[in-house]
């Protein structure tokens, strides 16, 4: 490509990693045999972790860090506590 063309290139800017984008990565790395991109930490801080979403990472990663029932509680109260 030359010079000139890469600046005639619309930039797309790039999406917000949610939690939900993080969980699919993760588990296209472990199906691919490969460690895991995010972790637990990473994944409590995104945009979208839920009481659901911290569940669905327990299953899915079983051999990772895993969320308590205390967190998902937490999670579930913090949640509640918003939509009031």
């Amino acid at each position: 490509m030359k010079p000139q063309q890469l600046t005639d290139q619309k930039i797309k800017p790039k999406k917000e990693l949610t939690a939900r984008r993080m969980l699919w990565a993760n588990y296209r790395a472990m199906e691919g045999g490969k460690a895991l991109r995010y972790t637990k930490k990473h994944y409590e801080n995104a945009k979208g972790c839920t009481a659901q979403a911290m569940i669905k990472w327990n299953k899915f990663f079983p051999k990772a860090d895993q969320f308590t029932e205390e967190e998902i509680t937490e999670s579930r109260q913090e949640r509640k506590k918003q939509s009031q």
